[in-house]
């Protein structure tokens, strides 16, 4: 898993932190620095094989 948050130029904290992964090889970790090196991760998704993590934290918040 990452944890990516965006902050200002003077590394500030500006907006909510977002989970990414699970990350569990080398294809997943390029798949994130493509991603990053893009620089525009704030406005464009994650890789669909990235935000799995998501499917995990839905169905958990509907079984509680």
């Amino acid at each position: 898993m990452a944890l990516l948050q965006p902050c200002t130029n003077d590394r500030i904290a500006c907006g909510p932190a977002q989970w990414i992964g699970p990350i569990t090889d080398s294809d997943d970790a390029a798949a994130l620095r493509d991603w990053l090196e893009l620089g525009e991760w704030e406005n464009t998704p994650v890789p669909r094989k990235l935000g799995r993590h998501q499917l995990w934290t839905r169905s958990l918040s509907r079984s509680n």
